[in-house]
């Protein structure tokens, strides 16, 4: 506060185009906002005529290393801007389920990419999909959920293409499962097609296409629905299929550039690592949740009791050529 009347008068004299708030309490300081997990690496509001950018803060990126792909993607979104780069515009169309149910009998494409916009919960949980976004044949559709049954029509159609693509597949492989049209062909995952190259890194949508694609600027929802306190089962249509259509067209990008990446990488224990680990694993994952797993507890107790004891058997070994102060529970260790 003692300060402030000094930052205003120097923005006044100087009036920039952007003001750059590093860091939650400097965001807290020119907006009022809080939680700058949520607004970073966007415009957050207005001071004395100067847009204000949030971005997360250095001191942040050397206390968690894995911030630093995000710290990068908001020092690219500012550049962006400043440069005075328009952000990429989605153009798509909202269709039945039988327009949808042709577009993907008829399609000619590699593979096509989908993404479910539930209202946040799973079916036995009363859940339902609200719309099915797809980028097929350089376009990209959002199909309504107008009524459930001619909806599993579509669904039934997109299960049996011969090639799909998604972004953590197991969520919608998850959700097909459920209603009974398991995804026979769902092969390509961006998220962890990103694993395989970038582990450390945050390997949300927008984080992963950021990297991969140029003009991946963010698109997400969070701010509205903070603000306006909306949730997943209230968010209006015309706000839901926008960003809808962008999850499925960033994917596919997204998926265009790692597979020609994949194309130039000799090494094929990468894509069966890919192929017999990370996908299979995925699948496995996607039935587990759907159908539950059967615990029997007299046998966990009896392994755990087996495994402290092996392990306390190897701790003494590490103790004979271990530091004295060796921690095995330490991950940092």
């Amino acid at each position: 506060e003692a300060c402030k009347p000094y930052l205003l008068a120097e923005i006044k004299e100087t009036r920039p185009e952007f003001i750059v708030a590093v860091g939650g309490t400097a965001l807290a300081a020119l907006t009022g906002k809080r939680g700058i997990t949520t607004y970073a690496g966007r415009i957050c509001g207005e001071m004395e005529g100067s847009k204000v950018f949030a971005m997360i803060h250095p001191s942040y990126v050397l206390h968690s290393p894995k911030a630093a792909h995000k710290f990068e993607a908001n020092l690219r979104e500012l550049k962006r801007l400043s440069n005075g780069g328009p952000a990429k515009k989605v153009p798509f169309e909202v269709i039945t389920w039988a327009q949808g149910w042709d577009r993907v009998r008829e399609s000619k494409a590699k593979f096509i990419t989908y993404d479910f916009e539930t209202n946040g919960r799973y079916k036995g949980e009363g859940g339902r999909i609200r719309c099915c976004s797809m980028h097929v044949d350089g376009k990209t559709y959002v199909v309504r959920n107008d009524n459930a049954a001619d909806f599993m029509q579509f669904l039934e159609a997109l299960s049996k293409h011969t090639l799909t693509c998604g972004h953590n597949t197991m969520f919608e492989r998850r959700w097909m499962i459920d209603l009974g049209v398991p995804p026979l062909f769902l092969q390509y995952d961006t998220m962890l097609f990103d694993y395989i190259w970038h582990e450390e890194h945050p390997h949300d949508l927008q984080s992963v296409a950021a990297y991969w694609c140029e003009g991946a600027a963010p698109w997400k929802m969070e701010v509205e629905m903070k603000e306006k306190e909306w949730s997943w089962e209230t968010v209006p249509d015309e706000v839901l299929f926008p960003y809808a259509a962008m999850d499925s067209y960033w994917a596919h990008k997204t998926c265009e550039a790692q597979l020609a990446k994949f194309k130039g990488v000799t090494d094929n224990s990468i894509l069966e690592y890919y192929e017999n680990v990370l996908l299979p694993t995925s699948i496995m994952c996607a039935k587990y949740e759907s159908r539950g797993v059967a615990i029997d507890p007299e046998w966990i107790a009896k392994v755990r009791g087996q495994y402290l004891k092996e392990m306390s058997e190897h701790v003494k070994g590490m103790g004979q050529w271990a530091p004295k102060d060796f921690n095995p529970a330490s991950p940092k260790q």
